[in-house]
């Protein structure tokens, strides 16, 4: 019996490991994903206005902003679920 309990101990901690892991690896690639979508915007927007890298500067920063606006949201669905 007392393997049992252990056993379902051992994987009840591996369990929340592993989703913590998962949790922070989204949280690393929603980052990732948003600053480089902006930044390709922003690449985009310099060369058809004609701008000195302004645009890529300001939308790199619009993609940190974003990128912690949705990893905030993502913490909290993810409170939510516990």
């Amino acid at each position: 019996m007392n393997q049992k309990n252990q056993k379902k101990k051992n994987q009840k901690y591996y369990k929340e490991i592993f989703l913590g892991l998962g949790l922070i690896a989204q949280l690393g690639l929603t980052m990732v994903i948003c600053i480089l979508v902006m930044f390709f915007v922003g690449m985009q927007i310099d060369n058809y206005f004609g701008l000195r890298k302004v645009g890529i500067v300001i939308f790199i920063f619009l993609g940190i902003i974003t990128g912690a606006i949705a990893c905030y949201k993502l913490l909290k669905r993810s409170e939510n679920r516990k």
